[in-house]
């Protein structure tokens, strides 16, 4: 008589439709939840489609696989877009089968007072409440306990789509690697939702852009093959950046002034004089013709012939 494979057995393992996961008359006085790719007949819980076989604390059982197309399941949390406005609940796109509800009581607080006013396309950051075949989703911008804690509108930033098994990549513990080595270097802020829906948002949109494409390239990557790949899009960033970039220098000294290597009568180059003893940062940028600048510190007395010494006129600024 051929054994069971016990549960133990078969998690982080690839599991086929038709596998048997659990034996339901061998567990006594236990509860187990079942998550999205799993089955019961009877007393056998069966695998329904192809993919890995997780477990979480305390008795949870899924089946992860990378789709298009999400299945709500019950305490998800899923980015979400308003696609249209009811008069007790809004519409929302969760990238399932079908529209989920919000209904507009579903708010920390709310009541029929202080309805939440929100404009179709607005994206939101939502908790799935209810999933059921054959009905529509039903989701909530409250925790567990009716706090509004992370969830409602995410403003500014760039909102894009990757597979439900890049999305739970990236949800994974410990933080996998390209977050990891992302959040060292850059500042940023990032939500990311069961669905596959991901949002970015950072003070400079470069850092946006970097970060979605490190996020979107890294599918296919091992873990030490994402830290390679960020690691090979902060160098090309820090070479464009020393490229275009103004230096600026901290001087002390009595004057400092720039001098202009051509002698074809280009444009004047501004004399800043500071006093003795002080601290002052000078920019120093080339101009609009590609003359290189070069700064010198020298004594205030000999300024004068050195302003004119190279034959190019310089604006003295009633210097003397």
């Amino acid at each position: 008589m051929n054994e069971k494979p016990s549960p133990a057995s078969l998690v982080d393992q690839v599991v086929l439709p038709g596998d048997v996961i659990l034996d339901l008359s061998s567990m006594t006085n236990q509860s187990v939840k079942l998550g999205g790719g799993l089955y019961p007949d009877c007393d056998t819980i069966f695998a329904m489609k192809a993919g890995k076989l997780r477990f979480s604390k305390p008795n949870k059982y899924w089946v992860e696989n990378s789709q298009k197309r999400y299945v709500p399941c019950v305490e998800d949390t899923v980015l979400g877009i308003v696609v249209d406005i009811k008069p007790d609940n809004f519409l929302v796109d969760i990238k399932g089968p079908v529209l989920a509800f919000l209904p507009v009581l579903a708010f920390e607080g709310g009541t029929r007072r202080n309805i939440p006013k929100f404009e179709i396309g607005t994206l939101l950051y939502l908790r799935v409440v209810k999933a059921n075949s054959g009905m529509n989703p039903e989701v909530s911008c409250t925790d567990a306990s009716g706090k509004a804690a992370e969830f409602g509108p995410l403003k500014e930033g760039y909102s894009f789509e990757t597979s439900t098994g890049l999305s739970r990549m990236l949800r994974s513990s410990p933080t996998c690697p390209v977050l990891e080595v992302l959040g060292k270097k850059l500042s940023f802020e990032i939500a990311i939702g069961m669905n596959g829906r991901v949002w970015v948002n950072a003070s400079d949109p470069g850092t946006v852009i970097l970060v979605a494409n490190a996020i979107m390239n890294s599918e296919s990557l091992s873990g030490v093959q994402q830290r390679i790949m960020v690691e090979k899009l902060m160098q090309k960033i820090d070479c464009k950046e020393e490229v275009h970039r103004n230096y600026i220098y901290r001087a002390r000294s009595p004057i400092w002034h720039a001098k202009v290597f051509n002698l074809q009568g280009l444009p004047t180059t501004k004399i800043t004089p500071f006093p003795a003893a002080s601290s002052a940062v000078v920019q120093i940028k080339t101009d609009e013709k590609g003359a290189r600048i070069q700064k010198e510190n020298m004594p205030h007395s000999h300024c004068s012939d050195a302003l004119w010494s190279w034959g190019t006129k310089l604006a003295s600024s009633g210097h003397p």
